[in-house]
């Protein structure tokens, strides 16, 4: 029984378009491949610097340009892992999943000349067969001549019309408003267009929150950015990174339920039932998705303070403390006892947590609402707390 022959195509992703998709076609039929994996780069280590969409996104993407097309596989390994991910451990992977198999690289040009710069590439070429895909400004057979002395390795080229786009090139015609369908596959292309990715926006996040939020919402996210700030003075917080919470906080608040939904889809988010059925619980989790894919935040506590700012969970940190405080005590916020948690906030963080939670609660058992089981879990994980650090 002859091996199964896969291709491996893996990149960045940023967005996929359509000269991923030709060159891809190219090889399979050139090759005689059974597949082609798109692994989505989660981490690339050599784009580190750059400002690339959260792998979340750029996955979606992939899933979506692929969908159409039967040996088109996408493969997530590389946006589930938390490292940064070199194309070595992604091929030691899927040798120990696909047994029987023959593995194709696919890799452009530039790469290819940039081959000695990766991780580790003779352990890599020991596992695969290159296959080479032309770009301009480089001369593919010149630098396999050079390759070639250095590594054992087995490359093909393939023969496929030259790429004469970037993701890059992209990316920069959508921020000066050029239309860019030509170059994407019509569902990324709509998916960019629906959820305003890659949009030139105003490094003032006071301004960009401005547009999206009605004003009784912006002057509440004005009120829990500049009462986070103050608290997280108090509690060893950066304080620009609770300002930033605080301003982003209620980012996704004025969906409409329908756009929710399917912004809520087009990110991955998911929902229990509970949160299904209370509109007002959704924006929370949809938040975190939107202000890194939509506002380029990056800061992993940042987004895990939007994440939780409504319902709380067990095991917060104190930034995602001092959001979930701030959101419920700031200055437009006016109910029975809000001075009394305010004069709690400053003093101690986790008794604040607590009564915002109590309050909470005890207003929606009244209204004969129902309460989500996170606020009764975080009540009783800081109360246990409390209580061992008093033995």
């Amino acid at each position: 029984m002859e091996n199964k022959r896969v291709g491996v195509m893996g990149g960045t992703f940023n967005p996929i378009h359509k000269g991923h998709l030709s060159v891809a076609e190219s090889a399979l039929k050139q090759f005689d491949l059974d597949e082609i994996l798109f692994i989505t780069g989660g981490n690339p280590p050599h784009k580190k610097d750059l400002d690339i969409l959260p792998a979340f996104a750029r996955h979606k993407m992939v899933c979506l340009a692929t969908e159409d097309y039967e040996k088109f596989i996408p493969c997530d390994y590389e946006v589930l892992k938390k490292t940064y991910s070199y194309s070595l451990e992604t091929m030691k992977y899927l040798k120990k999943q696909y047994k029987n198999t023959d593995f194709f690289f696919i890799i452009g040009a530039d790469s290819f000349h940039d081959l000695p710069t990766w991780y580790r590439p003779r352990a890599l070429l020991e596992l695969c067969t290159l296959l080479v895909y032309d770009r301009d400004g480089y001369d593919m057979k010149k630098d396999y001549e050079v390759i070639k002395k250095e590594y054992y390795c087995h490359v093909d080229f393939i023969q496929s019309k030259k790429i004469n786009v970037s993701s890059s090139f992209i990316r920069e015609e959508i921020k000066n408003g050029k239309d860019v369908s030509d170059y994407l596959p019509e569902k990324v292309y709509d998916y960019i267009k629906r959820n305003s990715l890659y949009q030139s926006r105003d490094k003032d996040l006071k301004k960009e929150i401005k547009k999206i939020l009605n004003k009784e919402r912006y002057i509440h996210s004005l009120g829990v950015s500049r009462t986070a700030a103050e608290m997280a003075k108090i509690y060893g917080v950066n304080p620009k990174k609770a300002y930033v919470a605080g301003l982003m906080h209620d980012c996704a608040k004025n969906l409409s339920k329908s756009k929710a939904l399917q912004k809520c889809s087009d990110y991955g988010v998911e929902l229990d039932d509970f949160e299904h059925s209370n509109r007002a619980l959704i924006h929370a989790k949809l938040g975190e998705k939107v202000a890194a894919a939509e506002y380029g935040i990056t800061d992993e506590n940042i987004l895990q303070s939007i994440k939780w700012h409504t319902l709380g969970r067990p095991g917060m940190s104190t930034l995602e403390k001092i959001i979930y405080v701030a959101d419920m005590i700031e200055p437009s916020r006016e109910f029975e006892g809000v001075d009394i948690l305010r004069d709690t906030a400053f003093k101690d963080l986790d008794k604040a947590v607590i009564d915002c939670t109590k309050t909470t609660i005890a207003y929606n058992e009244n209204k004969g609402k129902p309460v989500h089981p996170n606020a009764y879990a975080l009540v009783k994980d800081l109360e246990q707390k409390t209580n061992d650090n008093m033995k």
